[in-house]
This record gives structure tokens, C-alpha cells and sequence, in this order.
């Protein structure tokens, strides 16, 4: 298996237009299919899309039918069709084209390698669908494999940004459940590909991470909270544990040093690092620029 490359890419067409171009240089197969999984619904991903190229999202549908000339013009999302690879995506027998709007419908479709193999049959598919497909499919889909192509996931970093995953424990989590069912998936090795927003981008390579997931960081917050006003009120009332000193009164405690150690735990918790911290620990970092160059020379020789 190929190393794992995780892609810094401009947009989300640059890194669909490097997938679509990537299949079209790649020796034809008869019975394997590049596998491009959207980490969303598809009217998410196609509204992405279209804002990405700059189509406007209320384009209104020809209302005129009576003129000619109006017939004749097509709609900004149509000519985006008709006009730019991502039309690939629509057309293609070589691309299999999976949703996955959550982190649970990501982690189900990578729990069963049979989706691996099986979903090289199918034009499109959805995590739910490809997971209902029995044995018997998996083995007729696998036996006539050919040469790798590659699993492309995009959209990664933003699923996971928008649920209470965001963090290094859940991103490891996600990102080590994939490389392990595309390591031990049965059919020939193919190289696992994901998109990564550039420093800009909020949620890009650049962004912190909290160490633990959201919430176990509340929990965590709400025990400090308790634990700093239990010691407020045993202080002032004394308690178990706060018994007379020499003088005869209730016993005081500085917690100074105490409260300064939380303060300090709380913020350890809170961020550990950067995406590219944890990502760095599974994938090969690259830019873009790095992986077109390459395929240049790669069809040049």
C-alpha cells in the first residue's frame, strides 16, 4: 500500500478536478472503480461546488418559454455542467461517488471492508446502501481487480468540525479506522487520498485542536467548576477535612497554588496543537503544486 498523502488544496474543485484527472490517466479497468467519498449530503456538496466556481446559488429556471432565444440560453448551473471537469463526476463509470453526511455513516462505511470491494460495482452509492450488499457480491466484485487506483475522501476536517469530534482524539480516531480498513481490505491495495483546506481556511491545516472531544471537555469544565466552589464553601465553612486549628477556629486553606495548577490543567486540556499535528502523524503532507508536478513528469516519461 502507498503512503497515505493528505493534499493541501486551494478549493474543493482543485482537489476534485486532481481526482478526475488522476482516474483519467490511470489503465483502464473492467471491473474497479476509484472510490471519491464526500463527507456530506449531495445538496451540500453540490451547493459547495457551485459556490466555489462562483454560481450563483438562486439562479432561476427559464421562465419565458415562449421566446426562442431564452430557450436557447442555458442556466449558470447547467453550463458549470457542461463546461468544467467536475461534470466527470456525473458522467464517469470510473469514479464510484459515496455521501457520507456524518461521522457515524464515515466510520460504518470503513467498519466493513466489504464496502471497499463491493462498491467497485456500483456507479454510485451511499454508506447505507453499499453496507446492505451480502458476501456473495463481495467475492463476484473482487475477482476480476486490477491494478490500484485510490480512495479520496473530501470534506474530512469540516465533518468533523461541525460535530463534537472536533478534536485530536476523535480526528486520530477517524483518520486510524480508515488507514486500517483500507490496509487490510482484500482486493489490490489502493492509495488513500484526503483533502486538507490551506492555513486560511478556519477549520484548515493550520487550525488548534482541542485534545479531547467536546464533551468531555463540558464534563470536564463542569467538574472544575464544582471542585473550585466545594473548596470556596469549605473554606469559609470548614467541613470534613477542616478541623480547629490551635486557636480554636475553623481551619482555612491558601488555594492559591491549587486553583493556579487547575487553571493550568484546564488549559492543557483545552489545545494541544494544529491539525497538522495529528494528520502529520498519519499522512504525508503535500501541497497540491507538488502532486500536479509530478503526474506532469510521470505522463511526459
Amino acid at each position: 500500500m502507498a503512503p497515505p498523502l493528505a493534499i493541501k488544496t486551494p478549493s474543493p474543485s482543485n482537489f476534485l478536478t486532481y481526482c478526475i484527472t488522476r482516474t483519467s490517466h490511470s489503465p483502464p479497468s473492467s471491473s474497479e472503480k476509484d472510490i471519491l467519498i464526500i463527507c456530506s449530503t449531495r445538496t451540500t456538496f453540490l451547493r459547495e461546488i457551485l459556490t466555489d466556481l462562483h454560481v450563483p446559488l438562486d439562479t432561476n429556471n427559464i421562465k419565458d418559454e415562449g421566446n426562442e432565444e431564452s430557450q436557447d440560453q442555458l442556466t449558470a448551473s447547467q453550463q458549470l455542467v457542461l463546461h468544467t471537469p467536475i461534470s466527470a463526476l456525473l458522467t464517469t463509470d470510473s469514479i464510484s461517488v459515496v455521501y457520507c453526511p456524518t461521522i457515524h455513516h464515515l466510520r460504518a462505511f470503513f467498519a466493513s471492508p466489504s464496502n471497499l470491494n463491493t462498491i467497485s460495482s456500483n456507479s454510485a452509492s451511499t454508506a447505507a446502501s453499499a453496507s446492505n450488499n451480502s458476501p456473495k457480491d463481495y467475492n463476484d466484485g473482487n475477482k476480476n481487480g486490477s491494478g490500484g487506483g485510490y480512495i479520496a475522501i473530501h470534506g474530512l476536517l469540516l465533518l468533523h468540525a461541525i460535530s463534537t469530534e472536533w478534536s485530536a482524539q476523535g480526528l486520530s480516531r477517524s483518520l486510524a479506522t480508515i488507514i486500517a480498513a483500507v490496509s487490510s481490505s482484500t482486493q489490490t491495495p489502493r492509495e488513500l487520498v484526503i483533502s486538507l483546506p490551506g492555513s486560511d481556511s478556519v477549520f484548515g491545516i493550520d487550525a488548534k485542536l482541542p485534545l479531547v472531544n467536546s464533551r468531555m471537555m463540558n464534563k470536564n469544565n463542569k467538574n472544575l467548576i464544582m471542585k473550585k466552589k466545594k473548596k470556596k464553601e469549605r473554606a469559609f465553612y470548614g467541613g470534613e477535612g477542616f478541623e480547629d486549628d490551635e486557636s480554636g477556629f475553623g481551619g482555612t486553606i491558601d488555594h492559591g497554588d491549587e486553583e493556579g495548577d487547575e487553571e493550568e490543567e484546564e488549559e492543557d486540556m483545552r489545545f494541544i496543537g494544529t491539525v497538522r499535528d495529528v494528520v502529520q502523524r498519519w499522512f504525508k503532507v503535500v501541497e497540491m503544486d507538488e502532486i500536479m508536478d509530478d503526474a506532469e513528469e510521470d505522463m511526459l516519461v
